[in-house]
Parts: C-alpha cells; sequence; structure tokens
C-alpha cells in the first residue's frame, strides 16, 4: 500500500504487506536520489484466538494443525491482500465464515471466540483484553514499517525525528 505525498510532506510512513521482500513503490523507485528510507519494523503474522480457544495456552502452531479452523478475514479492498498472505502463508486455503471490515473488527470477533484470524502481530498492543496470539511456526510472511524523507532534509524537528526513528 503506498499514498501519494503532498509536495509539502517531510516525511511519510509506509505500511507494506508482503512476504519479506521490500520492494518501494514505483514513485520512489523513479526518485531514489531525492528520497531515503528507513526500515523501521518488522511484524510477523501471527494466529489470534479466543483466551477461551482450545489453542489458547500453546506457543506456536504448526499450519497444518489449522485445517479444521474456520477463519475471519477482512472484506472490502484488504481482503485480497489479506487472504493471499494468508493463504501462502498457511499453506491451504481458509475456510472463512465471518469477514470484517477492519482489523480491530476481527479481533473483536476472535474475543468473543467466534472464529480464529491470522493478523499483523502489531495489533498486540491493541487487542482485546481475552485475545491471545499465538506464532505460526515456518512462517516468514510480515507486514514490514517503512519511514521515507527527502534526502538533504534539514529542518530541525524532522531531523530529530529521523535520529530517534534510527535509534529504536
Amino acid at each position: 500500500m503506498s499514498r501519494q505525498i503532498p509536495s509539502r510532506s517531510r516525511a511519510l510512513f509506509l505500511k507494506e504487506e508482503s512476504t519479506s521482500r521490500w520492494a518501494p513503490p514505483e514513485s520512489f523507485r523513479k526518485s531514489r536520489e531525492l528520497v531515503r528510507g528507513i526500515d523501521l519494523a518488522h511484524f510477523p503474522i501471527q494466529l489470534a484466538v479466543s483466551s477461551q480457544h482450545l489453542l489458547a495456552g500453546v506457543q506456536s502452531v504448526h499450519p497444518k494443525e489449522l485445517k479444521h479452523e474456520t477463519f475471519i478475514g477482512l472484506s472490502g479492498e484488504e481482503e485480497n491482500a489479506g487472504m493471499f498472505v494468508t493463504r501462502n502463508s498457511l499453506g491451504f486455503e481458509p475456510v472463512r465464515k465471518l469477514q470484517a471490515r477492519n482489523p480491530m473488527t476481527m479481533l473483536g470477533l476472535v474475543e468473543a471466540n467466534l472464529d480464529v484470524a491470522v493478523v499483523s502481530a502489531a495489533l498486540q498492543r491493541a487487542a482485546p483484553e481475552g485475545t491471545v496470539f499465538i506464532e505460526l511456526e515456518g512462517v516468514n510472511a510480515g507486514f514490514d514499517l517503512h519511514l521515507f524523507m527527502r534526502k538533504g532534509e534539514t529542518e530541525p524537528v524532522v531531523l530529530d525525528f529521523i535520529k530517534e526513528a534510527e535509534i529504536q
């Protein structure tokens, strides 16, 4: 997912849904001499289950063990990208019974023990209390977060922000 950058913008956060291959948007590839980027974080995908689910007590699970589960998926524009990552990561076509418009709604349905979901580990911070995240064994897919800015930036506040981002 990429966004248009207004000419007055100093920095841009970019969330990229991918496996582990990073490819900057076409607009950045054309102007590499003007833009520099920092990889901020990689969030692996994990299985989200209710604290009442049978798998809630395990640290990790192999995707083959999930074939009998039904999944909550995203609806709308996010559906294709999310299911592509899920399908390729799990190695099978997950059975979806429920759809949600956004990941937080998915987690609410998971907490209610209606189904399970494959989501970014970044959602752990905002997840409802009754949601448990489980590592998917052998799955390398995830979501990357990058910071892009103009090369040669001179604004002190932007330089301080970039310095902090590089430390993290």
